[in-house]
Parts: C-alpha cells; structure tokens; sequence
C-alpha cells in the first residue's frame, strides 16, 4: 500500500509518502501500526481529528 503524507503530517513523519506492508483492514488499524512503529509516527497520528483520509 502506498501511503501519502501532506502538510503538517509529512514534516512530524518526515517522509512524502511510503510504501507500507499491512494486513491492516481499516484505516484505524493502518494508524495503529504506524503509530506502534515508532515516536515520530505516535506523534503524528496523536490527534486524528487533525487527519484527514482518502481511500484510492
């Protein structure tokens, strides 16, 4: 799955966008794993109600 950051997201991530290995079925279970991966990640996705999705 290609996962694409914008704005604020890519500058806590650090990254534009990532190629994501997932058995993720949501989208809350996608943001689980990537907050589990690491600090930037957690702090990124702190505060969903600031993201925004879109499912391609």
């Amino acid at each position: 799955m290609n996962v694409l950051y914008f704005a604020w997201l890519r500058e806590r991530v650090g990254l534009p966008s990532e190629a994501v290995e997932t058995e993720a079925g949501t989208v809350a279970e996608l943001v689980a794993e990537l907050r589990a991966r690491d600090d930037r990640y957690a702090l990124a996705f702190s505060d969903m109600r600031a993201v925004r999705v879109a499912v391609d």
